[in-house]
């Protein structure tokens, strides 16, 4: 699209107002509260200009999927946006994002965890960590095994230098409604078990799957192209 700003704020505005009404459908049709589910704005793909355009909609909470996009938008980030990272995570790069993001969702193993644990003691805070969960089992996507969730999930809330907030998990592509509920009930059911002083958060559900994301659970959405529209 060859759209001016104001013009591409005014596409995103209406773009919003679909995406809530539509998750205020999906929690209807199940008995859930709408202000239980978050919108995560995903701005992978554009310039740092979609940072401002998320704060005027109004969208406090960005993702972002790859450390060499993520860094120069970080200069540049308006104090009151809060980022999470939902990328795969290199060992390598952890030194780059702990401290400096809200939060790292792509954990799916104890080498990462320990060395963004190492790291956020160096610097003397608490990370907030999500697990991420391969829940389509598919072999190409990130995540852990789903038997291996409850460990990383204990790693975490046992280090005073890291906060276990949530799962992650994608559903397949090109599948149908069925497997793709399959996939979203068994992330819910894995955080059913999970033992929490707090709510165990669920990010799932994106920008083509969202509303049966919702019906199943969700309480966070990872939204780019249904916010932003296309991107280049």
């Amino acid at each position: 699209m060859n759209l001016s700003r104001a013009e591409w704020l005014e596409d995103c505005r209406a773009r919003l107002s679909g995406v809530r009404e539509r998750i205020e459908g999906a929690c209807a049709r199940v008995g859930r509260d709408p202000t239980e589910v978050e919108v995560l704005a995903v701005t992978k793909g554009h310039s740092g200009e979609i940072l401002e355009i998320s704060r005027e909609l109004g969208l406090w909470h960005v993702g972002e999927n790859r450390v060499q996009d993520l860094l120069p938008k970080l200069d540049h980030l308006p104090p009151d946006l809060r980022v999470q990272f939902i990328g795969r995570l290199q060992t390598n790069k952890v030194n780059k994002l702990v401290g400096r993001v809200e939060s790292i969702a792509s954990v799916d193993r104890v080498e990462l965890l320990e060395k963004i644990e190492a790291r956020a003691r160096e610097c003397g805070l608490c990370q907030r960590i999500w697990i991420q969960v391969n829940i389509s089992a598919e072999s190409q996507k990130g995540g852990c095994a789903p038997d291996r969730v409850a460990q990383l999930w204990q790693r975490g809330l046992d280090s005073s230098a890291l906060e276990a907030v949530g799962l992650l998990g994608m559903g397949a592509r090109g599948v149908d409604e069925v497997e793709l509920r399959r996939s979203f009930a068994l992330l819910r059911s894995i955080g059913a078990d999970l033992v929490s002083p707090s709510k165990v958060e669920l990010s799932m559900g994106m920008s083509g799957d969202f509303e049966v994301a919702v019906e199943e659970g969700a309480t966070q959405l990872r939204l780019g192209k249904a916010l932003f529209g296309p991107r280049g």
